[in-house]
């Protein structure tokens, strides 16, 4: 009778009841368990009751359950399951161990929609954040995955932009499942196409897959420029609020690569030469500063290189502008080629030059990379036009804490040798 009775009050309970035993296995569950989770009661006896948890909260679940079987009770835990048509459910429960019997008891209690509303309101105002405080697009990738994953249970997460033949490539991936290929096989990059002719979120569940994709559109200026995708994992498809928040996450992500964009073309355009690309007078000053700063404190060596190219001018008045404009290209090609990669070549300005050494490897080292220079700059010029012409360059080299102990003071030191050079090559030649 009372066995009877107790049964009959848990068949009442609209919360579901669930006795699991040592090996985690059910021995009861209550007939709620079925609108809780779509399995019957005898669907779900014997089965291990962390197959039925969301794959990113089993561990944590699992942890619950073995403290719970120390002897600790909960109340109030919450975690995510997995229902029987694959929609994610939030569950709180409560539970505690039975000694005398060797099986955890609990209740669980469906929080889904309240949780949802929670957490979608919570990763919008993360991901709107993320948006507008991050500048560097690598971290801001990756703030958006991992905040995306709060909400968008994925096994794949990729980030791709679109060229203008319609070929992706995925500037951001990441596949939980190891297998990196997955993001760029031909399933993902149909997904993304259909982004992209149809300007619009996509969800596809692949007969007959047990998992589902879901792509939104990155746009700029109206046009559509990349994707966000997601896969799901098996047995798990995604809904109408998935796509939803995708949909916001694509929009503020789109925001936030035009205006990162934005902002580095603008920085290239005020530290860079327009004609060569090189670094201009300020993006040089700023690193020399730097290199000056470094070699104060760790107490080594540092060199500028100052030249210009003998009789540039006559250049442009005879072949024309554009001449001279293709020989600074080609200079400026040159001396890249003269130096290590953390050395820098900028352009001043006309055909003036500089060579900033931030680390001098010996002090014959100034005078190496300046014969490279004028080896490089001996070779013949080929113009437009198809004229071959010879130049050499004028070259005033400055070391710190030789030649000053400041920029202003190394600069000067430059300047002065280079005018020493060329004032000694035009004695030479008129003396002869």
């Amino acid at each position: 009778m009372t066995t009877d009775l107790h049964s009959n009050i848990a068949d009442l309970i609209l919360d579901t009841i669930f006795i699991v035993d040592v090996h985690g296995n059910i021995r009861y569950i209550s007939p709620s368990c079925e609108n809780l989770l779509g399995y019957s009661q005898q669907a779900l006896l014997g089965t291990p009751m962390i197959d039925l948890v969301l794959p990113e909260d089993r561990a944590t679940t699992w942890n619950e359950a073995m403290r719970i079987m120390s002897g600790q009770p909960r109340v109030g835990f919450e975690n995510r399951y997995v229902h029987k048509d694959g929609s994610i459910v939030d569950v709180m429960w409560s539970a505690r161990w039975s000694p005398e019997h060797q099986v955890r008891i609990g209740v669980a209690r469906n929080v889904t929609e309240s949780r949802r509303q929670l957490r979608t309101q919570q990763a919008m105002f993360a991901i709107s954040n993320a948006a507008h405080q991050i500048t560097d697009l690598s971290k801001l990738y990756q703030e958006v995955q991992r905040i995306s994953a709060s909400m968008i249970p994925a096994s794949a997460f990729a980030i791709a932009f679109a060229d203008d033949s319609g070929r992706f490539t995925f500037q951001y991936q990441l596949d939980f499942g190891g297998d990196s290929s997955c993001l760029g096989d031909d399933e993902a990059r149909e997904v993304c196409t259909q982004v992209v002719e149809e300007r619009r979120t996509v969800y596809r569940v692949p007969a007959p897959a047990d998992y589902s994709w879901l792509a939104a559109p990155l746009s700029r200026a109206g046009k559509i420029i990349g994707v966000i995708v997601v896969r799901s994992h098996p047995g798990i498809l995604l809904g109408p609020q998935e796509s939803d928040f995708m949909t916001y996450v694509a929009a503020q992500l789109s925001d936030a690569v035009d205006r990162i964009r934005l902002h580095a073309e603008l920085l290239a355009a005020a530290t860079t030469d327009e004609l060569t690309g090189l670094p201009n007078r300020r993006l040089f000053l700023d690193r020399a500063e730097t290199a000056c700063r470094a070699a104060r404190r760790h107490q080594h060596r540092f060199a500028l290189l100052y030249l210009d190219i003998d009789d540039f001018k006559s250049i442009n008045d005879t072949f024309g502008h554009a001449a001279g404009d293709a020989m600074l290209k080609e200079i400026g090609d040159r001396l890249v080629m003269c130096v290590r990669e953390e050395d820098t070549v900028a352009r001043l300005g006309g055909d003036e030059f500089v060579v900033l050494l931030p680390l001098l490897q010996s002090k014959d080292a100034p005078a190496a990379v300046g014969e490279k220079i004028r080896n490089a700059i001996a070779m013949p010029f080929k113009l437009p036009n198809g004229t071959s012409i010879i130049r050499q360059t004028g070259i005033g080299a400055a070391v710190f804490p030789d030649d000053g102990m400041d920029i202003t003071s190394l600069k000067n030191a430059a300047d002065k040798r280079l005018y020493d050079v060329k004032r000694r090559r035009l004695v030479g030649h008129d003396s002869t």
